[in-house]
C-alpha cells in the first residue's frame, strides 16, 4: 500500500516524463500490432486467392493449338465424369473427377431433316454454353430463349434444342404432328450405307448466326453416339479445377494421361514420337493468373516475415532503453530514498510497480487506439517481451543507483 501511494504522488510530480513514456509504450504496442495485422491480411488474401481465381484444364492437341474437332474418346471422357478412378488394375482412393467441377463437354453428329447430310450441319450437344465458343456471351452470340427455357436446358437431359436464326424458319416448316423438330443423325457427313437415327426436338431457342449448327444438352448426343457407333467421342473437353490447393497432386495425376503441350513441335515429328502412341492428347493447366498472383503474394508475406523479427528486436530494445534511460535520470531520487533507509530491494519493487503502471496505461491507450483503426488487439506476445524488457531497463538503472550507501550516493550525486 505505501509503495502504491508513493507510485501515485511520483506519478503526479513527474507528469510529462510519465505522459511521454507511457505515449511511448502505447505506439510501440500498437505499431506491432498493426504490423501483424497486416500479415495476416496478406495470409488470408493469400488463401482467397486460391478460391478467387478460377484455373481450368483443357484437352488438345499435342502442340496445343487446337482445342476443338479432337475425337476424344470415351475413356477419357470418363476420366472426368466418373466417381470412379482406376489406375495400372487398381481402384484409387480419389476419383479422378474428384479435382474437377463444371466439366464442358461438346460432341457432335451430323443431321439431315430432307435436305441431305453436309459437314456444316452439325448437331453439337453441350453440357454448358461455355462449352461453345459461337454460343459464349463473351465473343458468340447471345442466345434469346423461349418461355420456360433458360441455359439450364443443357445441363439435362430433355430433348430440345437451340438453332439459328439461319436455319430456324426452314426447321420450323418440318415439325411433326406434335409441334418437335425430326432430324436424322449419323456420325461421318456424306458417308453412304452409314447407321443413322432418328431424334425428335423442341426448339428451346434461337441465336443469331448464319451457322448451321444446332446446338441440344450433351446426353442427347451422347445416347445417338452410343446407338450409331457404341461409344461416345467428344469433340472438345475443360474443366475447373474445384480445389486449387490441390493443383499440384492433380497434375501428377494428368501426367500418366496425357502429353506436355509442345508449342514448337512439328506435326511430322509427333506423328512419329512414342507419346503419340500412349498419349494420343495434351492438357493445358490455366494457372498463369494465380501463379502469377500467389508469387507477388508470396514475396510481398517473406519480406515481412523478415521484417518481423527484426521490428521486434528493435522494439524490445526500445523499450528497454526507456526504462533505463526514465529511471537513471533520477539518481538523486534513489539516493535520497537510501540515505533514510530504504532497502535495495524496496527500491527495486517500487520501480517494478511504477513499471507495471505505466505499462498498463499504455497498453491500455494502445488497444483504444487499434479499436477505432483496426479493431485489433493488442499483440500479446509482443507486449509480453515489451513489458519484460521496460523492466530490465528500469530495475538495471535501479540497481546500478542503488548499489552503494546512501550518504555516498548523495555525495556522487550533487
Amino acid at each position: 500500500m505505501i509503495v502504491f501511494f508513493y507510485e501515485k504522488t511520483r506519478l503526479r510530480r513527474g507528469v510529462w516524463q510519465t505522459a511521454s513514456i507511457v505515449l511511448l509504450i502505447a505506439l510501440l504496442c500498437a505499431f506491432f500490432a498493426l504490423f501483424n495485422g497486416f500479415i495476416r491480411q496478406k495470409e488470408r488474401d493469400m488463401d482467397e486467392t486460391y478460391t478467387a481465381i478460377p484455373v481450368t484444364v483443357a484437352v488438345s492437341d499435342l502442340t496445343g493449338t487446337k482445342t476443338d474437332d479432337l475425337e476424344i474418346t470415351d475413356y477419357i471422357i470418363n476420366y472426368f465424369l466418373s466417381d470412379q478412378y482406376v489406375y495400372g488394375g487398381e481402384l484409387q482412393e480419389k476419383a479422378f473427377s474428384s479435382y474437377v467441377k463444371d466439366v464442358y463437354l461438346k460432341a457432335s453428329v451430323y443431321y439431315s431433316f430432307g435436305a441431305g447430310f453436309s459437314n456444316l450441319r452439325k448437331l453439337s450437344g453441350i453440357t454448358s454454353v461455355a462449352a461453345a465458343s459461337e454460343l459464349n456471351p463473351l465473343s458468340g452470340e447471345p442466345i434469346t430463349y423461349f418461355a420456360g427455357y433458360d441455359e439450364s436446358i443443357f445441363s439435362s437431359d430433355k430433348a430440345v434444342c437451340v438453332v439459328s436464326t439461319a436455319v430456324a424458319e426452314e426447321l420450323m416448316q418440318g415439325k411433326d404432328n406434335n409441334g418437335n423438330v425430326l432430324l436424322t443423325v449419323q456420325m461421318a457427313p456424306a458417308a453412304t450405307g452409314e447407321a443413322s437415327t432418328q431424334i425428335a426436338f423442341d426448339v428451346a431457342g434461337t441465336y443469331l448466326s448464319e451457322s448451321q449448327t444446332i446446338y441440344c444438352p450433351f446426353s442427347c448426343v451422347a445416347a445417338a453416339q452410343t446407338e450409331l457407333d457404341g461409344k461416345v467421342t467428344g469433340d472438345s473437353l475443360s474443366a475447373t479445377v474445384r480445389d486449387n490447393r490441390k493443383l499440384d497432386e492433380f497434375r501428377q495425376i494428368l501426367q500418366r494421361h496425357f502429353a506436355q503441350v509442345d508449342p514448337s513441335g512439328h506435326r511430322e515429328e509427333i506423328d512419329t514420337s512414342p507419346v503419340l502412341r500412349y498419349h494420343p492428347f495434351a492438357i493445358t493447366v490455366h494457372d498463369e493468373m494465380l501463379r502469377e498472383t500467389l508469387n507477388a503474394l508470396n514475396r510481398n508475406l517473406q519480406t515481412l516475415y523478415r521484417l518481423k523479427p527484426m521490428f521486434a528486436c528493435m522494439e524490445v530494445m526500445i523499450g528497454a532503453a526507456a526504462g533505463f534511460f526514465y529511471f537513471h535520470i533520477r539518481k538523486r531520487e534513489f539516493a535520497i530514498a537510501r540515505s533514510l533507509g530504504t532497502k535495495r530491494l524496496e527500491a527495486v519493487l517500487a520501480v517494478f510497480a511504477e513499471v507495471c503502471v505505466i505499462f498498463a496505461l499504455g497498453s491500455g491507450l494502445g488497444a483504444i487506439v487499434l479499436l477505432f483503426i483496426r479493431e485489433a488487439g493488442i499483440y500479446y506476445g509482443m507486449a509480453a517481451a515489451l513489458f519484460l524488457a521496460a523492466n530490465a531497463g528500469a530495475i538495471t538503472a535501479c540497481l546500478m543507483a542503488t548499489g552503494k550507501s546512501g550518504v555516498r550516493l548523495l555525495r556522487e550525486v550533487e
